[in-house]
This record gives C-alpha cells, structure tokens and sequence, in this order.
C-alpha cells in the first residue's frame, strides 16, 4: 500500500463500492462539517445585508470544501470498481485528502488518478443550464 498513514483520522474503507462511499462520505462530514458551519453565519449575513461579493466568496471557499470531497470521492469510486477488495484507508481533515491504497497494474492505475480531477469536473459540467 502506498505510504502507510500516519494520520489520527484515517479510516479504513470497506470492501465494495457502496459502503467505501459511504465511509467516505462520512469521514468527509466529520472533517467538514464545522468549516461549512462557521460559513454558513457569513454567507447568510452578507446575504442578508446585500453584500453579495462576500457572500460569492464565503461560497466559493464552501465550493472548495465540496470539490475537495467529490475529488477524492472520485479516486474511492474508480478504485473500488477496479478492485472491489483492494486494501484502501482514507486520511482527511479540511481542506486535505489522502487515498492510500494498493498499487493497480499501470492503465488502472491511471484511471484512478485521472477519476480525482474528472470528478468534479463532471459534477460542475452537469449543474450547467
């Protein structure tokens, strides 16, 4: 497995696509989840006041905390339908992820690391009108 995590809040992913989203998922929210809260006072306050730049700007560090779990989520997803059983384990906090998993033959091994990046991609892609 690439470098063995260090970290206080990794959390070992279960075999399967599903419940290794779900554990992701998870892990996401509780690293998240009080960033989101301390953004949702400012952003509803220059809201609230007309001060619509800020409230672009506390949205955009909000997006910053989503595009970092979807882009994660993304490599989880790709390396979980190439190796259903494959050793992974997730280390994250805000604003910073890690996938330490088993080494995949070359192609596979690129479509896990090409999935990070697409995934948001593909998430912004399809909320356009």
């Amino acid at each position: 497995m690439s470098d063995d995590p260090v970290g206080p809040r990794a959390v070992t992913l279960p075999p399967g696509l599903a419940p290794a989203l779900a554990r992701g998922v998870a892990a996401f929210l509780r690293a998240d989840a009080a960033a989101l809260a301390a953004l949702a006072l400012p952003l509803g306050a220059a809201v609230a006041t007309g001060h619509l730049v800020v409230a672009h700007g506390v949205a955009v560090l909000a997006l910053a905390l989503l595009a970092n779990a979807l882009h994660e989520l993304g490599h989880i997803a790709a390396y979980r339908l190439l190796a259903p059983r494959g050793r992974a384990v997730l280390e994250c906090g805000t604003l910073t992820a890690r996938l330490h998993r088993d080494a995949l033959p070359r192609r596979h091994d690129r479509v896990v690391t090409a999935a990070g990046p697409l995934t948001p991609l593909a998430a912004a892609v399809g909320t356009l009108p």
